[in-house]
């Protein structure tokens, strides 16, 4: 834009009738009223849609008007693209139409001048879109594109690119760096957005391989041991990786499937006295190989155990050496015409000749736990058997009494009887002491014992008796006095 130096009002308009117009194809200014112009014209450029970014989704039309507002007016224009779209052209009058077509990004600069001599340059840039953006798959997701593979896990891994105005957004199911399971994951989706909104979605798929499963035990069932006519038979938890969806069952009778017998658990029948039954476990899970199933060990089914209604009998858990003991039966009802067996166990091991329906704790209990295991037998069933223990016997409490008597010579002859409740002869020592002094040891023999002092001095004596105690017998003590003359 030209500056002008203006001394005075007066010299202005010599000054400016000097002036000889340099712009191209500038006319001669119009006669007027002498006033200077020194404001360059204004340029608008005006995109015919809207613009992301400066983007388009196509080609663009830009309208450029020109305007002047000094008092000499607009004088000419010219345009020019470069970039994407390449041209140039000029404005007629004060405005143009110019259209930007290629995909890419191209500069549109504008130049205007008015009649003064006054200039001025606008640019606007702008960028047609009109290709989707790209997704690229990592080295992972690529190898599972369309792949058949095993069950496992991958890193997540692909990028978007848009040549355009750019990626405003690039998701997938799972983020980059995320974990993928292929073996319950068998597709994967990803989609681009770019500034000016085209969308390009990408889904992979892949096939999983038909896994074996791993079971390191035979399958099992419950109860253990013996099984008889009405017992339910349950289905033990499978140990079987991977965790099925579903497990489907079907029971056996000698070889051949028990019709409706399809659940975890079966009943035994009256069919199944004599016979061995077992089942066949049927795993399921996407991915993991069908196959036949696992089966349990055949185990014969017993007649039906003869019937004891309740919860059987118990022994009281309070017991002492000498001390009876019965089954208490309770409410227990046991099946009409059955025949009852009993044994009598000391720490799980029968004792000899104990085979009644009561007993009588012995010395040789104490310490121990006392049991007694009943026998329940009927034609044509198997036999019920119950067990009950009693708490630790303790040992019995015993009572010792001591006489004197002086014999002729100033002799004392003692006699001492030591007893216990349900105990009929107690054994073990006895100690005879005068004043801390040991005189005399002696044994029992059934529960009695004498022992004879020799030559004692005159006057009164007193004699401390002690029994010490024996195997399943607590210790006692008595005293005897005697005056020897």
């Amino acid at each position: 834009m030209k500056r002008l130096l203006i001394p005075s009002a007066a010299s202005a308009l010599a000054l400016l009738a000097a002036i000889t117009p340099t712009a191209p194809g500038l006319a001669a200014p119009p006669p007027g009223d002498g006033d200077l112009d020194l404001d360059p014209p204004t340029i608008a450029i005006t995109p015919d849609q809207p613009l992301v970014d400066g983007w388009s989704t196509g080609a663009v039309t830009l309208a450029v008007k020109l305007t002047d507002v000094g008092s000499s007016g607009v004088g000419g224009g010219r345009w020019t693209l470069t970039g994407a779209t390449s041209r140039s052209g000029s404005i007629v009058a004060t405005s143009a139409s110019i259209q930007v077509e290629n995909p890419g990004r191209t500069t549109l600069t504008v130049e205007a001048w008015d009649r003064d001599g006054n200039e001025a340059e606008r640019q606007l840039e702008v960028g047609v879109d009109t290709a989707a953006p790209t997704i690229t798959l990592g080295p992972n997701l690529a190898a599972l594109d369309g792949g058949s593979v095993d069950p496992g896990t991958t890193t997540v891994d692909y990028s978007c690119a848009d040549a355009g105005s750019g990626v405003a957004s690039c998701t997938g199911d799972l983020p980059v760096g995320a974990a993928l399971d292929t073996g319950t994951t068998r597709s994967f989706t990803i989609v681009a957005t770019d500034r000016v909104g085209r969308t390009t979605e990408r889904t992979l798929s892949w096939q999983v391989k038909d896994q074996p499963w791993h079971v390191p035990t035979q399958p099992t069932f419950s109860p253990a041991g013996d099984i008889h006519v009405g017992d339910t038979l349950t289905a033990d938890p499978l140990e079987i990786t991977p965790t099925p969806d579903e497990v489907h069952y079907q029971w056996y009778r000698d070889g051949a499937p028990i019709p409706g017998a399809t659940g975890a658990s079966y009943t035994t029948t009256a069919e199944d006295a004599g016979a061995e039954v077992r089942y066949i476990a049927i795993p399921s899970k996407p991915g993991y190989a069908p196959r036949a199933g696992f089966a349990s060990d055949w185990r014969r089914v017993l007649p039906p155990l003869v019937q004891v209604d309740g919860p059987g009998f118990r022994l009281p858990a309070a017991a002492k050496v000498g001390q009876e003991v019965k089954p208490l039966w309770g409410g227990s009802t046991v099946q009409p015409g059955a025949t009852l067996r009993h044994q009598w166990t000391r720490d799980g091991k029968p004792i000899a000749g104990a085979t009644g329906t009561t007993y009588r704790l012995r010395p040789a209990d104490a310490g121990h736990r006392v049991g007694l295991v009943v026998t329940a037998s009927a034609p044509d069933h198997s036999d019920w058997q119950g067990e009950a223990l009693t708490g630790r016997v303790a040992k019995a409490a015993t009572r010792t009494r001591a006489s004197a008597r002086v014999l002729p010579g100033r002799a004392v002859r003692l006699k001492v009887r030591v007893t216990a409740a349900g105990v009929p002869a107690p054994g073990g020592t006895v100690v005879v002491r005068e004043r801390g002094r040991v005189l005399g040891k002696v044994r029992l023999v059934r529960g009695a014992a004498t022992i004879t002092l020799p030559r004692r001095t005159k006057g009164a004596h007193t004699y401390g008796v002690a029994y010490r105690g024996a195997t399943g017998l607590k210790a006692s003590q008595a005293r005897a006095k005697v005056r020897v003359r």
